[in-house]
């Protein structure tokens, strides 16, 4: 899930996971919408379920503000350093974290930029190993 939809205020609002924007805006909830990434977030989900199921994609079409990839959550600009990407994993759950390791291995096996991936892995497999411990 790439969103979460909370009360601000008495009003539902979304909040983008991948940026971390809150809207109240009643347009942008219903239809999943942040509209700093300029993306719709069920589509998001809908990417990632084809790209789980074998598929492929063109990561500059599904960038985010913050520079990187929806779907795979690869590095596409400035924004994108290994700092934000901490913050990103944090607020994702543990499935998009799957997810993008799984997408960042596949990289790695297909020779991309071994220190970018195997950073970025290794983030990834501190974050879960974080969440799985109790308390």
């Amino acid at each position: 899930m790439t969103y979460r939809i909370h009360t601000v205020a008495g009003r539902p609002a979304i909040e983008c996971l991948l940026c971390g924007r809150i809207s109240e805006l009643a347009g942008d909830v219903a239809h999943t919408y942040c509209s700093r990434c300029k993306l719709f977030h069920d589509v998001v989900a809908e990417g990632r379920r084809l790209l789980a199921a074998g598929g492929t994609h063109e990561c500059d079409e599904w960038k985010t503000y913050r520079d990187m990839c929806a779907l795979c959550g690869h590095a596409l600009g400035p924004r994108a350093g290994l700092e934000e990407a901490l913050a990103i994993y944090r607020r994702l759950s543990v499935d998009d974290l799957r997810l993008f390791r799984a997408a960042l291995v596949l990289d790695r096996q297909n020779g991309a930029a071994p220190g970018f991936c195997d950073d970025r892995i290794l983030a990834i497999d501190r974050e879960l190993a974080g969440r799985r411990r109790p308390g």
